[in-house]
C-alpha cells in the first residue's frame, strides 16, 4: 500500500523547495514517516518606525528653560523615591528613562 504524508502550509510559504520523505526514521507504533522540507524565506523591513523625538537641547542654555526641566526632574525622581526601593536594575533604568524623557517631553 502507498502512504501519503503531507505538509500543510499557508500561501505565505509556497516557496518551498526540495520537500523529502526518510523512509528510515521510525517513531514506534506508527505508520507515519518523517518529513523534511527546505523554505526559503522572504523577509521585508518592518515599515513601522519609531524615531526618537528631537529635543531643542540649546534651549537648555536660558536659565529658565534649566530651571523648570530641573524642577520636573526633581519632583520626577522624588515620586520615584518615595515608592520604595527598587532591587530590579531593569525596572530602576526603565523608570529613570521614563522620568528624564517625560521632564524632556514637558520642558523642552
Amino acid at each position: 500500500t502507498k502512504e501519503v504524508d503531507h505538509i500543510l502550509t499557508s500561501r505565505r510559504w509556497h516557496t518551498s523547495s526540495d520537500c523529502r520523505v526518510y523512509r528510515t526514521a521510525e517513531f514506534g507504533n506508527t505508520d507515519h514517516r518523517l518529513l523534511a522540507m527546505t523554505i526559503s524565506l522572504r523577509l521585508q523591513k518592518n515599515s513601522v518606525s519609531s524615531r526618537q523625538r528631537k529635543y531643542d537641547l540649546p534651549s537648555l542654555q536660558s536659565d529658565s528653560t534649566r530651571c523648570r526641566f530641573q524642577l520636573h526632574l526633581t519632583n520626577r525622581f522624588a515620586a520615584l523615591s518615595a515608592t520604595g526601593e527598587e532591587d530590579d536594575p531593569e525596572k530602576i533604568w526603565s523608570d529613570v528613562n521614563q522620568s528624564i524623557t517625560k521632564a524632556a517631553t514637558k520642558t523642552l
